[in-house]
């Protein structure tokens, strides 16, 4: 028997069984292979793709039977602070690995969010958005309320357009400063992808964006390329509806810190798709810094230019 180690991260062994590989024209033993990997943070990767296979595998999505999976781990619904969730995780937990270490890392991770990620991916080998988080998430779940296109209609908002080509999500996001001290930030996020690469991106990102079409959450363009044109011509309707004092837009370029501490998005870094946090961040950048000024506005008296 023979061990081959593949990867660095996430660790992957490959156990081969005598008899040759597969497909080979020896005859004898069919070979068998041991995959052994911990959760990681590309999702675009040949690991994550097997990873999700063992899962429909499990939950009876698809079958399999020259494949057997087995998974520790805990599901991200579980507390991540949660003993049980450490145990669903580690099988052999106080065994081989102590619970003091886990809790360690636990508090540890409580008191610096940016470990959190680390935690969950090493000790409950669940695959996350990026190795370090730079908000956790339920802050940003509890900015979460409705909000009604209807109610925002005819009041100042500030835009922020991240175009893409080809591979990239194109988004549009309009931030409505508050009223008042009572009021809060409002943002109306739109986003488009090319109609005829979405079968292709739901299965390269593993994303349901064809649910998301239907849900009326994502817009498609005709083609294989974005439709500017459209888009442009969508804008302008929005223009109608809103009250849109700036527009800005995003670079070609994740989450970086510069050496002064300041922290910005970097697409070039980002595993995930981020181009509707990228517009969110510069359309409510120019909201805080110009609130709620009823000052003329340039597009009233020359509208878009169009490069």
């Amino acid at each position: 028997m023979k061990v081959y180690r593949v990867g660095e991260r996430p660790r992957s062994l490959l156990i081969q069984q005598r008899g040759g590989l597969q497909g080979s024209p020896r005859s004898g033993l069919q070979p068998l292979y041991f995959l052994i990997t911990t959760a990681g943070t590309d999702t675009p990767s040949i690991c994550y793709e097997t990873h999700q296979k063992a899962k429909d595998i499990l939950e009876g999505r698809k079958i399999d039977p020259t494949f057997y999976p087995v998974i520790y781990g805990a599901d991200e619904a579980y507390d991540w602070t949660d003993p049980k969730a450490w145990r669903k995780a580690n099988p052999s937990l106080n065994i081989t690995v102590g619970i003091d270490k886990v809790e360690a890392s636990c508090e540890s991770a409580k008191q610096n969010p940016g470990e959190e990620n680390s935690f969950r991916q090493l000790r409950l080998n669940q695959w996350v958005k990026q190795a370090v988080r730079w908000m956790p998430m339920d802050k940003w779940d509890a900015c979460a309320f409705p909000v009604s296109e209807d109610d925002l209609e005819g009041r100042v908002c500030y835009g922020c357009l991240d175009l893409s080509s080809t591979t990239d999500i194109t988004a549009f996001v309009l931030v409505f400063p508050p009223l008042d001290k009572e009021d809060k930030y409002c943002i109306l996020p739109y986003f488009w992808v090319q109609e005829e690469t979405l079968e292709l991106r739901v299965r390269r990102d593993h994303v349901p964006y064809d649910v998301l079409e239907w849900q009326g959450k994502l817009m498609t363009t005709k083609g294989n390329v974005v439709h500017y044109r459209f888009i442009e011509k969508y804008i302008e309707r929005l223009g109608e509806q809103f009250n849109i004092r700036e527009i800005a837009f995003g670079r070609w370029g994740a989450i970086h810190t510069d050496p002064a501490g300041n922290i910005k998005a970097d697409k070039e870094k980002s595993t995930e798709k981020i181009d509707g946090a990228v517009a969110a961040i510069m359309g409510l950048d120019r909201a805080v810094r110009c609130g709620n000024q009823i000052s003329e506005s340039v597009y009233d008296s020359r509208g878009l230019l169009v490069f």
